[in-house]
């Protein structure tokens, strides 16, 4: 595991470009925006733009880092830094110096983690290369709420899904799945047994508190954990309160190359399996017992749908014989995952 002297030793070898001196440099920003961002030359302007166009009455500063692309991201992202000097500060990293191999074998990106070490707002929103922002004034409504609320940590938004393969868009989709948390209650057992939901681009976050979460990561981050984000939203929501706005600000785009990717069934499955693991863990190490069978109920479940999309419908789905077999499973919990089963073939069969 990489020490945090070795950290902060790749950390000052950070150059910004353009230097330190700029506009943006000498302003005290009230929100600190992260894009982090590689191979996204087809998606990056959208993604600025929709950061730029944001009216707000107090400043904010954008914070780009650009992981080493191939394509034309990096270029798009100068020009943008050098026509906005008031707003970007743009980083170029050395991928020899953002990413390690760790003893897993698994390549450990610290892009993120550099933008957060070099935020100077009291708060922290971002937004990834490939997703993009709807709503002109998302910062303000989410600093005001803020700072007219202490006792919460974190606010969030309904959002856009865009599947990058076929094109099609879905609104709304808090809306639309019906999962509208309530924000009187503990929302972190919730998290843990994937009940609730935070998209990072719709997110903003109190700082001070997510300073402690870098804290608490340092204490319980393994670096096999292929959801890093949501180790952030469970512990911040230990830490306070948590608001949910239904104001649809943003759009995710899922594409091939993310780790949730559902386009590749390999990938998914090691995904499946991670993300079990690591609730599971979570769920025992932090006191949260009475999520354990929900997370298990939501496992075989996720097993069973990719076990039918790999060989279809048969004898040998023995993820489904085992979710059909556990105790809390309801006729409308059987109903649902029969329904996924007709749409996927039926979606095939449309394909031919």
């Amino acid at each position: 595991m990489m020490t945090n002297e070795e950290l902060n030793r790749r950390f000052r070898l950070q150059k910004e470009y353009l230097g330190g001196n700029k506009p943006v440099n000498k302003i005290d920003p009230l929100v600190t925006v992260s894009v982090t961002t590689y191979q996204h030359g087809a998606y990056i302007q959208e993604c600025l733009d929709g950061i730029l166009m944001q009216k707000t009455s107090f400043p904010f500063e954008v914070i780009v880092g650009e992981d080493g692309s191939v394509d034309d991201t990096a270029e798009i992202c100068k020009q943008y830094a050098d026509k906005y000097p008031n707003k970007i500060r743009l980083f170029l990293r050395d991928r020899t110096i953002s990413h390690y191999i760790n003893e897993f074998g698994k390549d450990r990106m610290l892009n993120a983690t550099f933008q957060r070490m070099h935020t100077r707002g009291k708060y922290y929103a971002a937004c990834e290369g490939d997703d993009y922002w709807l709503d002109p004034y998302k910062l303000q409504k989410q600093v005001d709420f803020l700072e007219a609320n202490p006792g919460y940590v974190l606010i969030h938004t309904d959002y856009n899904y865009k599947n990058q393969e076929t094109g099609k868009i879905t609104e709304a989709i808090h809306t639309l799945q019906g999962d509208i948390p309530d924000e009187e209650e503990n929302c972190a057992p919730y998290i843990i047994s994937d009940r609730y939901h935070i998209a990072t681009c719709t997110a903003l976050y109190r700082m001070e508190e997510g300073r402690h979460i870098d804290e608490l990561y340092a204490e319980d981050f393994d670096e096999r954990y292929l959801m890093g984000d949501y180790q952030k939203w469970f512990h911040l929501a230990r830490l306070g309160k948590v608001k949910y706005l239904e104001d649809v600000t943003a759009t995710y785009r899922r594409n091939d190359g993310s780790a949730t990717a559902f386009f590749d069934n390999k990938k998914r499955l090691v995904f499946i399996e991670n993300v079990y693991w690591q609730r599971r863990t979570f769920a025992e190490r932090y006191g949260y017992p009475e999520q354990l069978p929900i997370i298990h109920f939501r496992y075989l479940r996720n097993l069973a749908f990719l076990k039918y999309r790999i060989n279809g419908h048969n004898k040998n789905n023995e993820y489904y014989r085992k979710f059909k077999a556990l105790e809390n499973v309801s006729f409308i919990s059987l109903l649902h995952l029969w329904s996924s089963f007709f749409k996927y073939r039926v979606k095939n069969l449309l394909k031919k």
